[in-house]
């Protein structure tokens, strides 16, 4: 489940952009946590959802993925591998 950021939001989670994720999937190869902020997809900055889905579209016959995440206000990588 995933929102985006309000003006409000950007604030507690110290950023203005980006995708929230509000329940992460029960995935264990998933490495996404209730909270986290989804920045980027394969380097490319998210504002919002039309972003979001457009580079997952362009993302999804690729081998792997990476998600630039903001997670308790420290930004980490997180590479997503397909199976």
């Amino acid at each position: 489940e995933l929102v985006e950021l309000t003006p409000a939001l950007g604030a507690y989670f110290g950023t203005e952009q980006g995708i929230l994720v509000v329940r992460a999937p029960r995935n264990d190869t998933l490495e996404l946590i209730d909270g986290d902020v989804i920045l980027e997809i394969n380097r490319n900055p998210i504002q919002g959802m039309r972003d979001y889905r457009r580079l997952l579209r362009q993302a999804v016959e690729l081998d792997s993925v990476l998600l630039l995440v903001r997670r308790n206000r420290n930004s980490i990588f997180v590479a997503l591998k397909r199976s």
